[in-house]
């Protein structure tokens, strides 16, 4: 199954500070920001499945947060 996946970039972007999302479902665009999208190829029984992992992505594993939370 291909699906399209939309990223929006804000000016001034710097991928070593911040994270970027990818939703299949865009909500409205932010005047001034850049929408990009990109399809990718998922094996249906990958997309279909219960606990499916990617070939090319690792399982995701619980971290500890080691934050300091202020009351």
């Amino acid at each position: 199954m291909k699906l399209r996946f939309y990223v929006d970039l804000w000016p001034g972007f710097d991928p070593a500070r911040f994270a970027l999302f990818a939703t299949t479902q865009p909500g409205a665009k932010t005047d001034g920001w850049k929408r990009v999208a990109f399809d990718v190829a998922i094996p249906d029984s990958l997309v279909f499945s219960l606990d499916a992992v990617a070939p090319e992505v690792s399982r995701p594993e619980e971290v500890e947060d080691h934050t300091e939370q202020k009351p």
